[in-house]
C-alpha cells in the first residue's frame, strides 16, 4: 500500500494545495472554510490526475520504467477506482465554492483525463496543457476570491511555465528520440526549441512589472522581482548552452518570482 500512496505524489499534491492557499491569500480571502475547501478540492483533483496518468502509462512504463510498471500493473484497477473517487471529491467540494469554481474544477478534471489518454502525445499541446494546469491554480483562486489579482498572476505563471516545459523537452531530447517520443524538440530540433522556449521566458520578463502597473502589488515588488528577472535572463542564456542547467534555473526563477509575489503583498 505504501507503493500505491507514493503513486499519488503526495508532495506534488500538497504543493498544489499550498498554491491555492497562497492564491486565495493574494485575493484577500480570510475565511478558514474557504481555504480548507479550496485546498481539499485542488489536492484531490491533483491526486486523481496523478493516478489516471499512471494508469494510461502502464504499457509505456513496461518499457521505460520497469520497476514502476510492476507497481502500476499490480494496482491497475485501484488506479482507476481511486482516481475516479478523488476526482469526485475534488469536484463535489468545489460546489461549495461557487458555480464558476465548480465549472473550472470539472473542466480541469476532464482535461487531466484527456491529457493522460491522448493530449500528452501531441507535440506542443502537452506543453500548453501542463502550463495551463499549473497556472489554473491561480485562476481558481481568482474565481473563488472574485479578485482579479490571482488571475493576473496566472498569466505570468502560464507564460513562464510554457518556456520551462519546452526546455525540459530539450533536456530530454536524446532519450525521447531513442524512445520515439514525439516532442517539440524532437520535431523541430534542439536549437529551434530552445529559441522557442526563450521567447516565452522573455515574454514573462516583459510581463513581470504587470502586477505593479495594475496596482496589485506595492512599490517593493519592483525591487523584489528584479532577482527573478535576472534569473530568467540567465536561464535564457543557459537554454542555448546547457538545457539541464536551464531547467534547474527556471525552477529557481519561479521560486524567486513567488518570493516577489509574497513580498509585494506584504510590503
Amino acid at each position: 500500500m505504501k507503493d500505491f500512496i507514493l503513486l499519488l505524489r503526495p508532495v506534488n499534491c500538497l504543493m498544489a494545495g499550498l498554491a491555492i492557499i497562497f492564491s486565495l491569500w493574494i485575493g484577500d480571502v480570510s475565511e478558514f472554510n474557504i481555504f480548507l475547501l479550496a485546498f481539499v478540492s485542488v489536492f484531490f483533483i491533483c491526486a486523481g490526475g496523478m493516478l489516471i496518468n499512471d494508469f494510461f502509462d502502464i504499457e509505456i512504463d513496461k518499457i521505460n520504467k520497469p520497476q514502476k510498471w510492476k507497481i502500476t500493473k499490480k494496482y491497475s484497477k485501484l488506479l482507476v477506482i481511486f482516481s475516479s473517487i478523488f476526482f469526485c471529491i475534488g469536484i463535489i467540494t468545489s460546489l461549495f465554492l461557487g458555480i464558476n469554481a465548480f465549472l473550472l474544477a470539472f473542466f480541469n478534471s476532464i482535461l487531466l483525463i484527456l491529457y493522460s489518454f491522448k493530449l500528452k502525445r501531441i507535440i506542443f499541446i502537452k506543453n500548453l496543457v501542463i502550463a495551463y494546469l499549473v497556472a489554473s491554480i491561480f485562476l481558481y483562486g481568482g474565481i473563488i476570491s472574485q479578485n482579479p489579482a490571482p488571475i493576473v498572476l496566472s498569466l505570468l505563471a502560464f507564460v513562464s511555465n510554457i518556456g520551462r516545459e519546452i526546455i525540459k523537452d530539450v533536456e530530454d531530447f536524446e532519450g525521447d528520440k531513442k524512445a520515439n517520443i514525439k516532442t517539440l524538440a524532437v520535431a523541430i530540433g534542439k536549437f529551434e526549441a530552445s529559441i522557442f522556449s526563450i521567447s516565452f521566458m522573455l515574454c514573462s520578463i516583459a510581463l513581470a512589472p504587470l502586477p505593479y502597473l495594475l496596482g496589485i502589488f506595492s512599490d517593493a515588488y519592483l525591487l523584489l522581482v528584479l532577482p527573478c528577472v535576472l534569473s530568467f535572463a540567465y536561464t535564457c542564456v543557459l537554454s542555448l548552452i546547457s538545457p539541464s542547467k536551464a531547467v534547474k534555473w527556471s525552477k529557481i526563477s519561479m521560486f524567486l518570482g513567488l518570493l516577489a509575489f509574497i513580498g509585494g503583498k506584504l510590503f
